[in-house]
């Protein structure tokens, strides 16, 4: 032979050698018809071996090295397979491997027993995942179904990896994906050390919703002690759920509290909740309920209703953990319904106000508010546009604890005719003109006079928008590809006159902006910048306001006629908003008195992102001679695992900071423990406290968080 025949037949010998699976026997066949289960009755299964052999007086393929089969969503793949087509039982031996595509599972053994008819299996030294993240392994595992396994002695975790953080030892586990797994003699274990045992538990296999106890949250305040939230959620069916929880305070007491939520269509939504508590501090009761609700009916009209009852001095400032919640001054009980047309709108309002204050007491609120609207609408063929603003309004009051309620009511009718003069691009102007007539079924009632008779008042104004002329300048990119700007600057002018409106302006009880009109001859002149960015994304552009400053004034012809002081120019008002770039947003307002040459107001907020992991939020709040307020947030991830948050809240008029929030969390791929440190002075009855609480919570991937973390007060979202 010559030896390059020789070397040709080495390197065929050679690459059979190595891939037998290039010469791989296939063979296709289908189940026999006799199963009592319908389900794989008469269906064909794929059989790949290096060798198979069939052995037709038994009814048995044999499949030996590299064997894979395919039925229907499972595959086996083992280094040997006997499959009897007549029972569908077979036998897998050998780097055994089941995989489930459709429900995410896989699990592997040394030996396998299973049957192709009713999809059962049974591995024994298995391990494997199921729900796409649970671990586990066992002596014996039961494969009953495609969503149901049971495992003997082994252990279950959501942690990748030989040796876990943490497992569940159990001597039997009942799991069923997509519900729960039901735990026998449960031991959990962190890094094989025990924590706890119990006879009965189970974990989730699903994130939907589903029911069952939710991990306890526990923290310590010098205000309520140690406190451990406890709670059993209800997945009632797939538009209602409910949540009863029973938590302990040591120095306070035990609260329960029962919530209900319901989302039975996008339209329809609402939370019912309810708690109480007999305060073991302070011997007060308290307790609330609290009821929001959206609903649209009859496919177009929407309804919207907020309902609250509290029991308890200061309950918000208290309990809650909401700076919003906390500061609040009175409750808002509300009841809407609206009806949209195209271009008309009707709208019935029930609003009441209860202060929350215990020295105020007071009350108010409108019983009901009826409104209807027509937006702009053009008069035919005309030039001129006519819109009109109707109400009808019960007014109730109550000033103070002691004094009554007092009803008023007022009808408004406002009809206004604008002609739009738009003859030139660069310029647009507006004249308006409307009349007004208010009708009350009483006058006020002071102490030095009574106006019981019914008042009527009329009034007529006039006023006039001139936008432009406008300037624009564009800059081109010098580079292909980049992005061009577009600076527009654009003047406007507004006059807006009211003639005098007589003594029955001081007959008029003052409740909202109808009531307050009185004579009106100002001027308003406003310069408005804007700066726009033209990004090229594939053949089109994106185009984006990235900054907005407008500058504003107002002149009052009035000033001599009006109170002593009053000056002609008002404050100049100035305020920018800007995203000059994805790393940085910067807005301010503010005001600046032109007549004593002072800065009134100053409003500051900046968030800055330069790198992924880390960004800060500050904001300013400056009133002169009232309060100056600075708040913040520092978000750092230290690194992959480690991320600290920084919230404070700042009153430099009293120094002293009023929040503060400390907060460190460390995360893994399947755990996490963070730690939050929370200081903050609540002002009850006028008389400030200091609450100091510490948070811990500990993060199990695919069980939840056991504790509590603080809730950021600030943190923007970039």
């Amino acid at each position: 032979m010559k030896k390059s025949s020789i070397i040709l037949f080495l390197l065929f010998f050679l690459f059979v050698g190595l891939c037998p699976s290039v010469f791989a026997e296939v063979k296709k066949i289908k189940l026999a018809e006799k199963s009592s289960s319908k389900k794989g009755k008469g269906e064909a299964i794929n059989i790949m071996a290096d060798k198979l052999e069939q052995i037709n007086a038994e009814n048995k393929i044999i499949g030996i090295g590299n064997v894979k089969v395919k039925f229907s969503t499972t595959r086996i793949s083992a280094d040997r397979i006997e499959l009897n087509t007549e029972t569908g039982f077979g036998t897998a031996r050998g780097n055994v491997v089941l995989i489930d595509e459709v429900k995410s599972q896989k699990v592997k053994c040394p030996l396998m027993l299973f049957n192709i008819h009713n999809q059962k299996a049974t591995l024994y030294n298995s391990k494997g995942f199921i729900a796409n993240e649970y671990y586990f392994h066992g002596k014996k595992v039961e494969r009953k179904s495609e969503d149901h396994y049971v495992v003997t002695d082994g252990d279950i975790t959501s942690c990748f990896g030989k040796n876990p953080f943490w497992k569940f030892e159990c001597s039997k586990v009942d799991a069923h994906v997509g519900s729960y797994a039901f735990l026998h003699d449960p031991k959990f274990l962190i890094k094989d050390i025990p924590v706890f045992y119990a006879p009965y538990g189970y974990i989730p296999l699903d994130t939907a919703r589903s029911t069952g106890f939710l991990i306890p949250k526990f923290g310590t305040s010098n205000e309520d002690g140690t406190f451990f939230n406890n709670a059993f959620f209800w997945a009632i069916n797939e538009q209602w759920d409910a949540t009863f929880g029973l938590d302990y305070l040591s120095k306070r007491g035990i609260r329960p509290s029962a919530e209900l939520r319901y989302y039975t269509d996008p339209h329809t939504i609402g939370r019912w909740y309810a708690d109480f508590l007999k305060d073991r501090a302070t011997g007060e009761t308290f307790w609330q309920i609290l009821v929001e609700h959206k609903q649209r009916i009859f496919s177009d009209i929407d309804i919207a209703a907020n309902i609250e009852w509290l029991a308890g001095s200061e309950y918000d400032k208290i309990y809650s953990s909401s700076v919003e919640e906390r500061t609040r001054r009175e409750t808002d009980n509300f009841l809407t319904i609206t009806k949209n047309w195209e271009n008309r709108s009707l709208f019935i309002e029930t609003r009441y106000h209860k202060s929350l204050e215990p020295s105020v007491g007071s009350e108010s609120g409108t019983l009901p508010q009826i409104t209807f609207r027509n937006q702009l609408q053009k008069l035919g063929k005309t030039p001129f546009y006519f819109e009109l603003d109707t109400s009808y309004t019960n007014f109730a009051n109550k000033p103070n604890a002691s004094s009554t309620l007092e009803l008023t009511q007022r009808f408004d009718v406002h009809p206004q005719i604008s002609m739009p003069i738009n003859k030139w691009p660069w310029l647009n102007i507006t004249p308006r003109f409307g009349i007004r007539e208010t009708i009350y079924d009483h006058g006020k009632t002071t102490a030095s006079a009574s106006y019981s008779e019914p008042q009527l008042r009329t009034v007529y104004n006039f006023d006039t928008t001139v936008t432009g002329p406008s300037f624009t300048k564009t800059f081109l990119s010098k580079k292909k590809g980049g992005a061009s700007y577009k600076h527009l600057i654009e003047p406007r002018v507004t006059y807006n006159y009211i003639p005098d409106i007589g003594q029955v302006a001081n007959r008029i009880s003052i409740t909202d902006g109808i009531d307050s009109l009185r004579e009106v001859n100002r001027t308003r002149f406003s310069l408005i910048n804007r700066l726009f960015k033209k990004v090229p994304q594939g053949d089109s552009f994106i185009t984006k306001e990235i900054a907005r400053f407008e500058l504003s004034q107002s002149y009052d012809f009035l000033a001599d006629k009006n109170a002593q002081g009053s000056k002609a120019f008002s404050d100049l008002r100035f305020d920018l908003d800007s995203r000059l770039t994805e790393k940085l947003m910067f807005n301010f307002d503010g005001t600046y008195d032109v007549n004593e040459s002072w800065l009134k107001s100053l409003n500051v907020e900046m968030v800055f992102k330069p790198w992924d992991n880390f960004g800060f939020y500050v904001e300013r709040r400056y009133i002169r001679d009232s309060s100056t307020d600075v708040l913040g947030t520092i978000r750092w991830g230290i690194t992959k695992n480690w991320q600290f948050d920084l919230t404070t809240r700042y009153d430099e008029l009293k120094k002293r900071f009023n929040e503060n929030d400390v907060s460190l969390f460390y995360r893994t791929q399947c755990w996490g423990v963070g730690l939050d440190v929370i200081k903050r002075t609540n002002y009850t009855q006028g008389e400030a406290k200091d609450d100091t609480r510490f948070l811990f919570q500990l993060e199990l991937k695919g069980l939840g968080a056991f504790g509590s973390a603080g809730k950021k007060m600030l943190h923007r979202r970039f």
